[in-house]
């Protein structure tokens, strides 16, 4: 999702914070030249919170949690150089809360570029998990949740700023900063990850009427265009229908 409704000096000025950060501010060392705040990035960026309350932003987040959703107590930041593990903030075990009661919400001030080390997903990978996984053979080849657990790389253009949005189970790592990215002048890749809850269960709220689409209410696709892969339709068409009501 762009961030629309800010100034581009508003984005430039959290990158360069981002860069800024010493190392005493964290909590311990993480990848190349950037650190873990932890839940302190908040305050020490408040330019955050106008990020949040963009029109683009705040609207994506009305049409997924609902109208009253809430910031959680969890955000920190990831500098990016090095790839991760295939990864669920969750606990790695069975599907935690299949509705969609809480999300996760990635935001680069300065866009992610493949080259960058941009953020891969894998779709429909929190509808999928059980008791005993083994996490390490996840990690090493998510397709063993199903063959159509596949990997997409969220990229997004260099010096753009955006978000994405994600279930809070859904598997993801980051991707490895490739050497071409020096030789392409592209800027370094720090990634802010936010909390955010819904309020209410979509029966308890009150209808909303639809938007043009500026807010991102009632801009959501066609149901049938969320997936071709059969065997995922009906848990996505079960979170579909309980996410309605309120827009309808």
């Amino acid at each position: 999702v762009p961030v629309t409704g800010l100034a581009g000096e508003m984005h430039t000025r959290i990158y360069e914070q981002a860069l800024a950060l010493r190392p005493e501010d964290y909590e311990r060392q993480d990848l190349r030249r950037f650190g873990r705040s932890g839940d302190r990035i908040y305050p020490l960026i408040p330019q955050l919170a106008n990020v949040i309350r963009s029109p683009s932003v705040a609207g994506a987040l009305s049409s997924v949690l609902g109208r009253g959703w809430r910031l959680g107590c969890h955000r920190t930041l990831h500098g990016g150089g090095s790839a991760q593990a295939t990864h669920k903030d969750t606990q790695r075990d069975k599907p935690v809360l299949p509705p969609v009661r809480f999300c996760f919400v990635f935001y680069y001030p300065n866009g992610a570029t493949a080259e960058m080390g941009a953020t891969a997903v894998f779709p429909g990978s929190h509808l999928l998990s059980v008791d005993d996984q083994d996490w390490e053979q996840v990690s090493e080849d998510p397709t063993v949740l199903g063959p159509h657990i596949q990997e997409v790389q969220a990229t997004i253009p260099h010096g753009e700023p955006a978000i994405v949005i994600g279930h809070g189970s859904l598997l993801h790592r980051a991707t490895e900063r490739l050497p071409q990215a020096d030789e392409m002048g592209l800027g370094h890749r720090p990634m802010f990850k936010l909390w955010f809850a819904r309020t209410e269960d979509p029966m308890h709220t009150a209808p909303a009427a639809p938007s043009s689409g500026t807010d991102g209410v009632g801009c959501w696709p066609p149901f049938e265009t969320l997936t071709r892969e059969q065997a995922l339709v009906p848990a996505i068409e079960a979170l579909w229908e309980w996410m309605q009501p309120q827009y309808k």
